[in-house]
């Protein structure tokens, strides 16, 4: 019979009380998921999504020829002479992959010799893609290429540049950079373009980077968030001295996509990446085999727009706070603990579909929102003490 005796100011406080929570909160909500992301949170989680389960066969048409520890033993110390890598483009031309990306820097002159040896080695296969770096002496950026030798006898060339987040782990790359009109497809993207026979389609001009300067223009374009397939050693891989000994059947590498590069450790140009964190760093050349997968594939990962992403997270704030009135508070804490597991299922079913959603706004609202309610009941019990406590939205309004 005590809630008869609870007065219109009384009810009108509890509606009050809640429509200044709800409309804060869901505010709130909308504003941290209209950030598209909350740093380390989001990135948290969506590493950790992507490594659930991670265990997807590997392409058999890809191929690594692994600079590897093995190889620095039996061939000596790095850098070799040119004319090993000569032999080794002669002996994979013979079996006729797809195309071969040799990651190797060659961006100064050896012996003219040894130079033209390798020159005549990529001339005759017609299949080589080499690399191109991004340098910085002192001046701005620059594109690092090969020696004009090597350049002019390499099918083509493409940059090796990665992008690296704010935590400095390798979550996407631009498939084009370039700097003064003149721009290059990522070497993944110039792999496919050789053994396929297919241009890449680009999506207009590059727009400059955010960081630019005066003297730093370089620009970027077309980002490729990469849904790696696996972790480090997901490819099939032959040591680099195997093939050149001859010890691999040609058909190993028939109609194949043949990366070249290093794995050895304290030697290949290694980073941290969503599916290696317990692992170690991945070597590059097999992020550059990840890229390729992902090109042939036809997959990205697309990252949600801010309002679809402020949207997703004010779904789950809205319902429950409407769940504060309708329930009782036992089922109050279970919808609210309900309503995040669900929102961090959605993120992740989303993320395997190729979309990813940051889920972080909605779980922080969510953790704030049932302390802030259940202070607000407390105070309003203080207060009142009419077992407003126990009050529904029902009994409110009937009242």
């Amino acid at each position: 019979m005590k809630i008869r005796w609870l007065s219109p100011f009384v009810r009108r406080l509890a509606l009050r009380e809640w429509l200044m929570l709800f409309i804060g909160l869901l505010t709130f909500a909308i504003a941290l998921g209209w950030q598209n992301g909350l740093g380390r949170l989001d990135q948290s989680l969506y590493d950790l999504f992507l490594s659930i389960d991670n265990d997807k066969p590997a392409r058999e048409d890809i191929i690594i020829v692994a600079i590897d520890d093995y190889s620095l033993a039996e061939l000596g110390r790095w850098p070799w002479s040119r004319d090993k890598h000569a032999d080794l483009i002669n002996k994979l031309t013979k079996a006729q992959p797809r195309a071969i990306g040799l990651d190797v820097i060659l961006s100064e002159t050896s012996t003219p010799q040894i130079d033209a040896q390798l020159a005549a080695a990529m001339t005759q296969s017609q299949r080589v893609v080499l690399p191109v770096v991004l340098t910085n002496a002192g001046h701005g950026l620059t594109a690092g290429l090969p020696i004009p030798l090597l350049a002019e006898a390499a099918h083509t060339m493409g940059h090796i540049n990665l992008e690296h987040d704010s935590d400095g782990v390798i979550r996407s790359v631009f498939l084009r950079e370039g700097q003064n009109g003149k721009n290059w497809l990522h070497f993944s993207a110039a792999l496919l373009s050789t053994g396929s026979g297919m241009q890449y389609s680009s999506t207009g001009a590059l727009p400059v980077a955010p960081t630019a300067s005066l003297i730093d223009t370089w620009q970027r374009g077309d980002q490729l968030y990469i849904p790696y397939e696996g972790g480090i050693g997901h490819f099939k891989s032959v040591p680099y001295v195997s093939v050149l000994r001859g010890e691999v059947p040609d058909a190993f590498f028939t109609d194949k996509y043949v990366l070249v590069g290093a794995t050895a450790l304290g030697m290949a140009d290694s980073y941290p990446t969503p599916v290696s964190r317990h692992a170690g760093a991945m070597p590059g050349i097999e992020i550059n085999a990840q890229i390729l997968a992902s090109l042939l594939d036809g997959e990205e990962i697309h990252i949600a727009t801010p309002w679809q992403t402020a949207l997703f997270n004010a779904l789950p704030v809205f319902m429950a706070l409407f769940g504060y009135l309708l329930l009782s508070p036992r089922f109050s804490l279970f919808a609210t603990g309900s309503w995040m597991l669900a929102t961090l299922v959605a993120s992740y079913i989303a993320l395997r579909l190729g979309i990813w959603i940051a889920p972080a706004a909605a779980i922080i609202t969510l953790i704030v929102s049932y302390p802030l309610w259940s202070w607000r009941r407390l105070e309003a019990a203080i207060t009142y003490p009419v077992s407003y406590t126990h009050l529904t939205l029902p009994t409110i309004l009937l009242v």
